[in-house]
């Protein structure tokens, strides 16, 4: 595991930008051909364009913002970035409901490819069924799991 300063200069920038939120910083990394995939809202970013204006319309959503890598490395044109994301919920991301002053915490992944220190494919994972737990959309999980009834 690295920290975000043993990564490529680009990533560092990046890493910084996510760390204060900036948009077009995070975007810097971005190879003007690569693809972001958010994987959990099946939206998919191209060019650093694009995952500037996204998380704009993203960050938008929510006050009191807060994130950070919490582990990061690079092995050759492959990466992973850890982090961490907190905030209050007052605006709204398309297909959730309006925000109420929710406060929001998540954790999730990206994996990364590179190729001369740039982002040609960053693919985020993070948990979209616990972003919906604290709006209050859907119930905490609890119990034991029931067997669906078997297909006659």
């Amino acid at each position: 595991m690295a920290s975000p300063t043993a990564l490529p200069p680009a990533l560092q920038e990046g890493a910084a930008g996510w760390e204060a939120l900036d948009p077009a910083r995070i975007a810097i990394p971005h190879d003007p051909d690569g693809v972001r995939d958010d994987v959990p809202f099946s939206v998919t970013q191209r060019g650093p364009n694009e995952v500037r204006a996204y998380l704009m319309g993203l960050f938008g959503a929510f006050t009191e913002l807060a994130s950070r890598f919490t582990s990061a490395f690079v092995a050759g044109d492959r990466g992973a970035v850890e982090w961490s994301f907190t905030g209050t919920y007052t605006g709204q991301v398309p297909g959730f409901p309006p925000g109420t002053g929710q406060t929001i915490a998540l954790r999730g992944a990206d994996v990364l490819e590179l190729r001369d220190g740039l982002i040609v494919r960053d693919t985020a994972y993070y948990d979209v069924y616990a972003i919906l737990q604290q709006l209050g959309v859907v119930p905490a999980p609890g119990g034991s799991p029931v067997a669906s009834p078997a297909a006659t």
